[in-house]
């Protein structure tokens, strides 16, 4: 099943991960462009009330720097397209947001030569906050928190996006990753929906010290490859609250380690990994899960996977459910809970 979503001026499909059934994954995603936007082409500072009425289009070797404390609001539908620079002043939590209660803006755009680097800027109500394009000089969001968006960060293929202590609070929707997301210390509610999804071979998801979690008994996924993963890397995190922990159809490489799935419908769905590539997961706590703690379905043999020092408890249907001939192996499981199976 899938369902039509509309960020800015692009229009894409989201899966919505019901019963864990295969998907597409959009192959365009993220806020429109700017059209005929005006450029800004100097130095300027948004100060606190700025309200910006048109799409706003930060021009190559301009640099603008939000306030310390700003609140900058967009009015419907408005894009900010960065091919300079945007950054901000830190200090006081500044805020990005749409011009009314009712209302959304695009969200922001880091186009080739662009550099967005953002610390303490809130982002609300934006279709796709942060949207990196392949060819952005750097992107970097730290101690941000993003709020009501349908697209929390979409990156390109091409493009690298670096966040630090960011939260994701009543997503909309999910995370479109077709080139490299590296995030430490990330807070993230899917808030029912799927949370972060590769969708490319190429992709590459590196995760560390995070909180990841979402709605007790929705539908949505939080660790996703639709369409292909390069590599996705979790370390020291835990995962609790929504379908499957990991839902995985198409993965070339994959390093889990130090991480605790709990409370969820199935620690890992396998729909599919290639035979080349290495999959380790290493040092995991797989505990109360509604269904299986580990699942390969029926005509879905993965290439080689590899499970060592898990820890399994309370998983309702059992630990392990993989088909004849699997090449999904579970060894020298632990006896008891992993301790530091959790952010640092």
């Amino acid at each position: 099943m899938q369902r039509m979503l509309t960020l800015g001026l692009v229009v894409f499909a989201a899966s919505s991960g019901l019963a864990c059934s295969s998907s597409s994954a959009p192959t365009t995603v993220g806020p429109g462009t700017s059209g005929d936007a005006p450029i800004i082409s100097a130095n300027e500072t948004w100060e606190n009330g700025k309200v910006l009425e048109t799409p706003t289009v930060i021009g190559p070797g301009a640099t603008v720097t939000i306030a310390a404390g700003a609140t900058i609001q967009a009015v419907d539908g408005i894009t900010i397209t960065v091919q300079g620079t945007l950054t901000a002043a830190g200090g006081a939590e500044a805020t990005l947001t749409s011009s009314g209660a009712s209302t959304r803006w695009a969200g922001l755009l880091v186009a080739s030569g662009g550099t967005l680097d953002l610390t303490n800027v809130d982002i609300t109500n934006a279709d796709g906050a942060i949207n990196i394009e392949g060819g952005a000089t750097s992107a970097s969001y730290t101690s941000g928190t993003i709020t009501a968006s349908k697209a929390p960060f979409v990156v390109e293929t091409g493009a690298k996006l670096t966040t630090s202590h960011a939260t994701v609070v009543g997503s909309l929707g999910t995370t479109h990753v077709q080139g490299e997301l590296d995030a430490s210390y990330l807070d993230y509610d899917g808030n029912g929906n799927d949370g972060i999804t590769c969708e490319s071979d190429a992709a590459i998801l590196n995760i560390s010290d995070s909180e990841l979690h979402g709605t007790s008994g929705a539908l949505g996924d939080m660790i996703v490859s639709y369409e292909g993963a390069g590599t996705i890397s979790l370390q020291y995190s835990e995962i609790k609250n929504v379908h499957c922990s990991f839902h995985i159809e198409r993965v070339t490489n994959m390093n889990v380690s130090h991480v605790t799935s709990s409370g969820n419908s199935y620690g890992f769905m396998m729909y599919g990994s290639l035979d080349t590539g290495t999959r380790t997961i290493d040092s995991m706590n797989i505990e109360d899960e509604l269904t299986w703690g580990i699942a390969e379905l029926p005509g879905d043999i993965n290439g080689p996977v590899s499970f060592t020092n898990t820890y399994f408890a309370g998983n309702a249907y059992g630990n392990v459910s993989v088909q004849s001939g699997s090449k999904i192996s579970v060894t020298g499981n632990a006896t008891s809970e992993i301790t530091d199976a959790k952010p640092r």
